[in-house]
């Protein structure tokens, strides 16, 4: 089953600004892509939780990543979302991944901090300052109490917000704090001072390209684990790999003209085999080839 939905934002796809919208999302889906982690994509007003004839219902995902909050979502998706992440029946199963706010209504009226929403899940008025990131920056990851440095194209982002409150998940090299996880009803909300696309321009998105291109994979990664997203396939972010349900059919597909010999892991059916692959069943479930 898909563990993993982003949320586009119907509002925002129907305004003068709609690449904000759509180019965030791809590079969202583009970057779950070179995970190899499944995910669904919604427009917000079709969410519900529990089962609505004509909806999208949330109850199935573990990870929902809206990539843009450039203008707010209506009250009913922020409500529906808020079903979700306070249900103490899930507590400790969900995250909501939340890109940069610019402090706009549905109908793109700017207003004062946060959204109502936003500021219940995070506990904040609004960011406490911005720093001006642009082209290439290193940043710092915090995952599993262990810090990663990255590089980062940020394109021509706006200045990207900060948050004082919160426990630190990205940093600057200069150490100011973009991104924070925040502790909500027994779940999880990540909020980021910047869209999570890293796409800018209001009609066109005009992402970055990222060198390396998996730049921002590992991000993803920190929000797919801390979200307890099952990963039945472990590969190269260069590879798109298939798997049958019944595990009798293989797809592999280098993505990036790069020559590969990696290894691949897979979660294999029992007495499947590959007759020409030599194949190793580990332990931990995973079966891996060259």
């Amino acid at each position: 089953p898909v563990r993993v939905l982003i949320v586009r934002n119907t509002n925002l796809a129907h305004s003068n600004m709609s690449g904000l919208d759509y180019g965030n999302a791809m590079v969202a889906a583009e970057t779950l892509s070179q995970l190899n982690v499944e995910f669904d994509i919604a427009m917000d007003r079709d969410l519900c939780y529990g089962p609505e004839q004509y909806k999208v219902d949330l109850t199935p995902y573990r990870l929902v990543i809206l990539p843009t909050a450039a203008i707010d979502n209506p009250d009913g998706t922020y409500d529906v979302l808020d079903r979700w992440l306070s249900d103490p029946q899930h507590a400790g199963e969900r995250v909501l991944a939340i890109g940069r706010s610019d402090n706009r209504g549905p109908r793109l009226q700017p207003h004062q901090g946060f959204s109502g929403a936003l500021r219940r899940w995070t506990g904040c008025e609004d960011y406490s300052g911005a720093v001006p990131l642009q082209g290439d920056q290193s940043v710092v990851l915090t995952s599993g109490g262990q810090e990663r440095e990255l590089s980062v194209d940020f394109g021509k982002l706006p200045p990207t917000g900060t948050l004082v409150s919160g426990e630190p998940l990205l940093r600057t090299a200069g150490g100011e704090t973009i991104g924070r996880r925040f502790s909500y009803q027994g779940n999880t909300v990540c909020a980021f001072g910047f869209y999570l696309g890293i796409a800018h321009e209001p009609l066109w998105g005009l992402n970055p390209e990222q060198d390396p291109r998996d730049a921002l994979v590992p991000i993803y990664e920190e929000l797919a684990r801390a979200a307890g997203v099952d990963r039945p396939i472990l590969a190269p972010h260069n590879l798109r790999v298939y798997l049958a349900t019944d595990g009798k059919m293989l797809l592999i597909r280098e993505r990036a003209g790069l020559p590969t010999d990696a290894e691949v892991a897979l979660r294999l059916p029992e007495g499947v085999q590959y007759p020409d692959l030599r194949m190793e069943r580990g332990e931990d479930g995973y079966t891996r080839f060259q």
